[in-house]
C-alpha cells in the first residue's frame, strides 16, 4: 500500500489541465492556444506545431512516471497498455470498481454505436434496454440528440462525462489501485479534450462550440 499512497500523493500534486483547457478554448486562434499551453512548458515545435506529438508527449511522461512508481501493479499495467493503444477493450481485464466501470462504459457505448448503424435504428429499444442500468441517463440524453441530428457526438460526450464523474470521486480514495486508475482515466479524457481543442482551433471553430465539446464540465469543475 505504501507505493500506492506515495504515487497518489505525487499524482495529486501534478498539473490539473482543466483551467488550461478552458484558456485554450477561449484563445482567438491556434497560435494563441499553443501559447496558453506553452505556459506550462509542454509545447514542442517540429517545423510547426505538431498536435499529435504534444498529446503523446504529455501522456507518455505521465504514464512513464506511474509505471516507474508502480512497476508491479498489473491493474495499472493493463490500463496503460490499453490507453497506449497496445490492447483492445475486449481483452482489457480490470479488478477495481473504477476500472470495471471504465471497461463497461466503453463496451456499452460500442454496442449502441453498432445498433445505430443499422438501416433503421430502433432508438426506443436502445433506451428501453438500458432503462434500469447505470447508463440509463447517458443513453437517454445521447439517443435523444441522435434522433435530432443523426450524430453520436452527444452520446459519446454523455458516456465520457459519466465516467469522469465517477473518476473524480474515486481519485480521492486514500490508497490502493482504484485512485491511480481514476487519475489515469482522468488524464485520458484531459488529453482527448486537449487534442479536440487544438484540432478545432486549426479549422477555425468558435470558442463557444469548442467549450461545449470539452469533457468533464457537468456539475462544475
Amino acid at each position: 500500500m505504501d507505493n500506492y499512497r506515495y504515487t497518489i500523493g505525487r499524482l495529486r500534486g501534478s498539473v490539473d489541465y482543466y483551467d488550461i483547457l478552458m484558456k485554450m478554448a477561449d484563445a482567438k486562434d491556434l497560435q494563441s492556444a499553443f501559447m496558453a499551453l506553452s505556459e506550462i512548458g509542454v509545447v514542442e515545435q517540429t517545423g510547426g506545431f505538431d498536435i499529435e506529438l504534444i498529446v503523446k508527449k504529455i501522456e507518455g511522461e505521465f504514464f512513464a512516471m506511474i509505471e516507474k512508481l508502480l512497476p508491479n501493479s498489473l491493474e495499472v499495467k493493463n490500463l496503460i497498455s490499453f490507453l497506449r493503444g497496445k490492447s483492445n477493450i475486449e481483452t482489457l481485464t480490470m479488478k477495481t470498481y473504477m476500472g470495471k466501470k471504465f471497461v463497461e462504459s466503453i463496451k456499452v457505448f460500442n454496442f449502441i454505436v453498432g445498433m445505430t448503424k443499422k438501416e433503421r435504428a430502433d432508438t426506443a429499444h436502445i433506451i428501453t434496454k438500458f432503462k434500469f442500468s447505470d447508463f440509463a441517463l447517458p443513453v437517454e440524453k445521447g439517443i435523444d440528440q441522435f434522433k435530432k441530428n443523426q450524430t453520436l457526438f452527444a452520446l459519446e460526450k454523455e458516456f465520457d462525462n459519466y465516467i469522469i464523474k465517477i473518476a473524480k470521486r474515486e481519485h480521492f480514495a486514500p490508497d490502493g489501485a482504484s485512485p491511480v486508475v481514476a487519475f489515469l482515466i482522468l488524464k485520458y479524457y484531459e488529453m482527448k479534450s486537449l487534442k479536440m481543442i487544438l484540432e478545432s482551433k486549426k479549422i477555425g471553430l468558435n470558442s463557444h462550440d469548442i467549450k461545449d465539446r470539452v469533457r468533464g464540465q457537468q456539475n462544475g469543475k
